[in-house]
C-alpha cells in the first residue's frame, strides 16, 4: 500500500521490520526473500538510490536466477 502511494519512507521501515524479523526468526521461504529483494530494489530505485537497486536487483538475480529463470 505504501508503494501504491508513493510513500517509500514508510514502505522502507516496513520492509526493514519484516526483513529484521525473518532473520531473527530464521523464518521465511525464498519466495519471501525474493520478494523483500524485489521491494528493496524498487524502494531504492524510486528514492534515486539508482546504483544500490541495481546492487539489489543484482543479489536478487544471483540467488533466484536458477530457480526461477527470466526466459
Amino acid at each position: 500500500l505504501y508503494m501504491k502511494n508513493k510513500n517509500y519512507d514508510e514502505a522502507d521501515k516496513h520492509l526493514s521490520s519484516v526483513e529484521a524479523t525473518r532473520i531473527r526468526m530464521g523464518a521465511g521461504s525464498d519466495d519471501d526473500t525474493l520478494k523483500e529483494l524485489e521491494l528493496r530494489g524498487d524502494i531504492q530505485y524510486h528514492t534515486g538510490q539508482r546504483l544500490a537497486a541495481v546492487e539489489t536487483y543484482m543479489k536478487l538475480l544471483d540467488q533466484f536466477e536458477a530457480k526461477y529463470p527470466l526466459s
